[in-house]
């Protein structure tokens, strides 16, 4: 799988999630108040339930697709001493002693389950809450 192919994967699962979305949200919303509605957690109480959300939609189409040997992974800290026998151990090492001792921690990893290549996509993924203004 391609970077490119990962991105589109991800794009259409933003898709999945943002239809998702808009029809619970018609649903929960029927009824109340602008103001109700405003105040209202809704379907992503925060950045991890909007990972989850992702993953959730991620696996879906992982089912219809030909992506058998591919894992999405959250949160995961990307330390060195958990990449010993991948080949891009050492670079780890690097950025870890760039972000002064810090590993990186992207909120989505996208990898082949039974390879020690680089990952295919590490990415951040971020909710905005919009208020509507009257």
């Amino acid at each position: 799988m391609s970077v490119k192919r990962a991105i589109q994967i991800l794009e259409d699962v933003w898709e999945d999630f943002k239809d998702y979305f808009d029809e619970r949200c018609r649903h929960y919303s029927s009824g109340m108040k602008l103001e109700e509605a405003e105040r209202s957690h809704w379907i992503c109480w925060s950045e991890f339930d909007l990972l989850a959300q992702l993953a959730r939609f991620y696996y879906k189409r992982k089912e219809k697709g030909n992506l058998r040997n591919i894992e999405i992974h959250i949160n995961e800290s990307l330390k060195p001493s958990n990449f010993k026998d991948y080949e891009f151990y050492t670079d780890l090492k690097k950025v870890k002693e760039k972000l002064g001792g810090r590993a990186p921690q992207p909120d989505l990893t996208i990898v082949f389950e039974d390879s020690f290549d680089p990952f295919i996509l590490c990415a951040q993924a971020k909710p905005f809450i919009l208020k509507h203004s009257s």
